[in-house]
């Protein structure tokens, strides 16, 4: 399968982290939960674009490298307003120094958003597609997309472990 990286867009030690253990448990992954890193906020100044690396000096640098290195990607975020988590979309405007180079044409992406929200509610479904619209923009081959549904505190996936092993196998399936 080659290398996995799986995005953790959560600050917290939540239902998001819980689901990228559980994932790197059946499949060795390199699981970044991206609030523990240093990243400078793009301010748009689109200089990476010419050069191809940002003007700022920071963990992003190491981060961009793993995204091109990485055969799948997993990107796990949960829902905020029907977006993805600021974390996550701090992390994905900051791989623009990569957009230009297409370094992640091809690569196989799956989305996962997790929320508090009931299966009739929109939330979750519009952040999803926030992620699959962001591998489209990538190029990257989108292998799978999943809503986890009702998780009102941080701790409900460790309570519901159907939903977590189901979809678990049901992404390791995807991967072959």
């Amino acid at each position: 399968m080659g290398k996995i990286t799986i995005l953790v867009g959560s600050a917290r030690d939540g239902n998001s982290l819980y689901f990228a253990r559980k994932i790197s448990e059946k499949y060795p992954a390199n699981v970044i939960q991206i609030a523990t890193k240093k990243i400078s906020l793009c301010t748009g100044c689109l200089d990476c674009d010419e050069t191809q690396k940002c003007v700022f000096g920071d963990e992003m640098d190491d981060l961009i490298r793993t995204m091109v290195e990485s055969d799948v990607i997993i990107a796990i975020s949960p829902a905020r307003w029907g977006l993805l988590s600021g974390d996550l979309k701090l992390f994905i405007d900051r791989l623009n120094p990569i957009a230009t180079t297409e370094e992640l044409v091809d690569k196989r992406f799956i989305g996962v958003v997790i929320g508090q929200s009931k299966t009739d509610d929109t939330s979750i479904p519009h952040a999803l597609k926030s992620l699959e619209y962001f591998a489209e923009s990538a190029g990257m081959k989108l292998m799978g997309s999943f809503s986890i549904y009702e998780c009102l505190s941080g701790d409900d996936l460790s309570k519901n472990e159907s939903v977590v092993s189901n979809t678990v196998a049901e992404i390791l399936k995807l991967m072959g």
